[in-house]
């Protein structure tokens, strides 16, 4: 290659890079990101169009100004990305809370990477910025909604709670206590979380439901009740469903009081379900409502007390119930639980 082919090779290759560069700055500057660059001494070296949005700093303002005029929540933060900066570090996602140039509170996410020369020398920082204050307020919004919807459920609760206790103080006493029982035995099984768990305490107070739509004079009937009056009693999980099902509960609360009679050889009622076709929610709810209703006093008949009430589920584990559900508690009073007072 002659001298003239050189210089003419020399300038396609400038002009080419120019271009180029001017193609990556338009890009740059054309980022809905915030984009810019500080030097290790903290001074501001590159500040893009949307970084001038975002801080409402305007580049000419920025430029050659250290970056703590951009106030954050924590300014050490400037010094911890200085540091991993010089570790060649990358970071993505740093939450920090900062003020506008306005004096506007925000909240910006801010991603990072070390800046390096032609011979791969560390010179600053590139940073990434991008506002996330409105996603922050719908985060902080949807918590409440999450907090209120919960209080509205506990309400809901204890609305349908206190309906049962207005007419029969034995069944909401009888509802309440094997709420207590249900959910000992579920935190102690391990494997259910404390939403689920939640769920089974929210279903035993309301397990017994039903039993308003049966006569009061069959409940605390102290004789015999023929078949006819057997079947009332016996409807109560399907009517406890049919009162709840329509209530949108975070859990199925109306389909674990259905199954609450439900046993795992199919001799329960009011489906005949078998094994795994029950929910668990339901073999706990069983379980306990077994021991508590055995062991405590009614107006027809005295309590026949805890040790004959752990011998029948013993007698009933595996074939009508969940065999780790009566092992729980069958641990639970070994251990000293004791029902609440009624």
């Amino acid at each position: 290659m002659n001298a003239e082919d050189q210089k003419n090779h020399e300038k396609t290759w400038l002009r080419d890079a120019t271009m180029r560069a001017e193609k990556l700055m338009v890009l740059v500057q054309s980022s809905p990101l915030g984009i810019m660059a500080v030097d290790l001494d903290g001074i501001i070296r590159f500040w893009n169009k949307a970084t001038e949005k975002i801080t409402g700093w305007r580049e000419d303002e920025a430029l050659g100004r250290p970056i703590k005029m951009f106030p954050v929540d924590r300014l050490e933060v400037y010094e911890e990305v200085r540091q991993r900066t010089l570790q060649r570090e990358i970071f993505t996602s740093l939450p920090v809370q900062a003020v506008k140039k306005d004096g506007t509170p925000m909240h910006v996410s801010y991603s990072a990477a070390p800046l390096l020369d032609a011979e791969n020398h560390v010179v600053g920082t590139m940073a990434l910025l991008y506002d996330i204050t409105e996603k922050m307020e719908l985060e902080v919004a949807l918590k409440a909604s999450l907090v209120k919807m919960s209080r509205v459920v506990d309400e809901t609760v204890e609305a349908l709670a206190s309906a049962v206790e207005t007419r029969d103080l034995y069944t909401a006493s009888h509802q309440r206590r094997v709420a207590a029982l249900a959910y000992a035995i579920a935190r102690e099984m391990g494997g259910i979380g404390a939403d689920q768990m939640k769920g089974i305490r929210t279903a035993a107070i309301l397990h017994d439901i039903g039993k308003l739509h049966v006569p009061f004079e069959l409940l605390n009937n102290p004789g015999h009740l023929n078949d006819i009056e057997f079947a009332l009693i016996k409807n109560h999980p399907q009517s406890g469903y049919d009162i709840l099902k329509n209530i949108e509960f975070p859990w199925p609360v109306a389909r674990i009081v259905q199954q609450h009679h439900e046993h795992l050889d199919g001799s329960g009622y009011p489906a005949g379900l078998k094994g795994d076709s029950i929910l668990l929610e339901a073999c706990i709810i069983g379980v306990a409502d077994v021991v508590e209703a055995m062991s405590s006093h009614r107006p027809y008949r005295p309590g026949k007390g805890i040790k004959a009430a752990l011998q029948e589920i013993t007698k009933g584990r595996g074939s009508l119930y969940d065999p780790k559900a009566v092992d729980v508690c069958l641990a639970l009073f070994g251990k000293g639980f004791v029902l609440p007072d009624e």
